[in-house]
């Protein structure tokens, strides 16, 4: 298709313009290798997105992605410690309940005349 830049992630000059609207148009862009650009109402408005995005072999891009998923991998290991700190408060929880059961079960047993 004419006026379509290369894909952005493969480079690929072989994209396809395709509605995919059923009962409006919505129109995307794709590549083989899974990249897409779709949602739009025009055939326009997919082809200026499209060519908008920025090139994966970009350096500002790639430094920029790069950050994302750093900061990604340090949220996921916040959210784990946080996880882990939570079952810890959960487990002594338990431990202590499991305790006064205990506790009330040899009292039971006691005043039953049973121990």
């Amino acid at each position: 298709m004419s006026g379509l830049l290369p894909c952005p992630f493969c480079g690929n000059k072989n994209v396809s313009l395709i509605d995919r609207g059923h009962a409006r148009p919505r129109w995307e862009i794709r590549c083989n290798c899974g990249g897409k650009n779709g949602g739009h109402e025009t055939e326009n408005q997919a082809i200026e997105s499209w060519n908008k995005r920025k090139d994966c072999n970009d350096e500002g891009f790639a430094k920029g992605y790069q950050a994302a998923l750093d900061d990604i991998e340090q949220a996921a290991n916040n959210f784990y410690e946080y996880a882990r700190e939570i079952n810890i408060v959960w487990l002594e929880a338990k431990i202590e309940e499991l305790k006064e059961k205990q506790t009330d079960n040899k009292l039971a047993t006691n005043q039953r005349g049973e121990g």
